[in-house]
């Protein structure tokens, strides 16, 4: 893609809906998955690849939200020991 002027695709996932645009825009039946996926570079694995979430993802980032409204000058340290004050069993990593 970067011979239209528009530059790298910098992600995974934004080559990702690339390969699917161009499919949706040349008809599914008319271009293989495999011709689609060399426009923007993107290997087929990746393509195919469905990122897994976490259950309590949702609830995580909502605790780590209230707590950095109410202590604006927190970092993620500070914000992953609260945290695990209020219970949470959380890797520092995953903050």
């Amino acid at each position: 893609m970067k011979e239209s002027g528009e530059g790298k695709l910098p992600g995974p996932e934004r080559r990702r809906r690339a390969v699917d645009e161009v499919r949706r825009k040349l008809r599914l039946d008319k271009i293989s998955q495999r011709c689609a996926c060399r426009v923007p570079g993107q290997s087929r694995a990746t393509q195919r690849y469905q990122p897994r979430r976490p259950a309590d993802e949702r609830r995580v980032i909502k605790g780590m939200r209230s707590i950095a409204r109410r202590r604006g000058r927190f970092g993620s340290p500070r914000v992953y020991r609260e945290l695990r004050a209020d219970g949470w069993r959380v890797n520092h990593k995953r903050i």
